[in-house]
């Protein structure tokens, strides 16, 4: 998915992991025409709470010179993990869709 992302819009990543958990939550299926189409036996999944994308970050074990950046900003100073795919891995969304989730 291309998005075009421009300076000063926000925009968050999100685990798939994550993302996974919460749509079977809400009972979301893409094929879905209606309320009465979450499948057979209509159950929900747990709440996923908070985001989690720890799956997809890099632990600052992992990377000892992030420690004293991440102290500083906070959570501006997170690294991806190498190698994930969009979509496979994480997916981008916008402000008001993070502060929907």
């Amino acid at each position: 998915m291309n998005i075009d992302i421009k300076e000063g819009e926000e925009w968050f990543i999100l685990s798939m992991k994550w993302v996974d958990l919460w749509k079977s939550h809400v009972g979301f299926e893409p094929d879905a025409d209606d309320e009465d189409s979450r499948g057979a036996s209509n159950e929900l999944g747990p709440n996923p709470g908070r985001i989690d994308n720890s799956d997809i970050i890099i632990d600052e074990g992992e990377k000892p010179e992030l420690e004293e950046q991440a102290k500083k900003m906070l959570y501006l100073n997170y690294q991806l993990k190498p190698k994930l795919k969009e979509g496979l891995d994480f997916m981008i969304v916008d402000a008001k869709i993070h502060k929907f989730l």
